[in-house]
């Protein structure tokens, strides 16, 4: 006789890029394993195995691909989805470093973070951009397949990633889609870009939506004001 099946709740969430609802549930015992043993491998390719499989099991609906999600999206899924999971507060250790008298304090301190005072950052901005007056780029917000093991906004060249970011190119007559170009064509593109012209690409990527923590904590030993502000959400988890 087969066991009984537990009751697991689905609860609803409104993506940030697009306003779509999408379902999902908590993770369950299986995929907090899954996070631990990413964590403690302190692997980064592993901890996006891990983040994908987690999304992936918890997330109800069929539509929402994470391959194409925005970095952000991601975010907020699997904020939301440890928020039901195991609670909105996170616990974060700190050492006082400032000086008094001379010498650091050094106090030890715990500060509890809570996930449900995240702030949204989010800037209205033009996907188009032209790089001169004949020739633009239609912009896309990064998605979570191109972060492999680096930031989306790391300013080193990388084809994949502003091959990524970049949906289309246009001039005055027509759109040239990246998807129907040659690997060596693109690269031949993104190599003539100038410094500048470079540089318009990448400022667009400075505002790339973000959620935020900002908090105000009093040493205990010495009484200083530490102002903490927590930019990275994929580092609570």
């Amino acid at each position: 006789m087969a066991l009984p099946k537990l009751d697991v709740p689905l609860y609803e969430l409104t993506l940030p890029s697009n306003g779509k609802k999408v379902m999902f549930r908590p993770f369950l015992v299986k995929e907090e394993k899954i996070m631990l043993m990413a964590a403690m491998s302190n692997d980064q390719a592993e901890m996006k195995r891990s983040i994908k499989q987690i999304v992936n099991n918890c997330v109800q609906d069929k539509d929402f691909d994470i391959e194409t999600a925005p970095v952000f999206d991601v975010e907020y899924v699997l904020m939301n989805i440890r928020i039901k999971s195991i609670g909105d507060v996170i616990k974060n250790e700190y050492i006082c470093n400032n000086v008094v008298d001379g010498v650091k304090c050094g106090a030890e301190f715990k500060v509890d973070i809570r996930l449900t005072d995240i702030e949204v950052k989010k800037e209205e901005v033009n996907p188009e951009i032209w790089l001169t007056d004949k020739i633009g780029v239609k912009m896309k917000w990064p998605t979570f397949s191109s972060l492999k093991s680096k930031d989306p906004k790391d300013r080193t060249f990388d084809y994949d990633l502003l091959t990524n970011c970049v949906e289309y190119i246009f001039d005055k007559e027509q759109t040239y889609k990246l998807k129907e170009q040659s690997k060596k064509e693109i690269e031949d593109f993104f190599d003539g870009l100038s410094k500048e012209q470079f540089e318009l690409i990448t400022a667009y990527l400075d505002k790339i939506p973000k959620f935020e923590v900002h908090k105000e904590t009093k040493c205990p030993k010495c009484g200083f004001n530490h102002v903490i502000d927590i930019k990275d959400m994929l580092s609570f988890f």
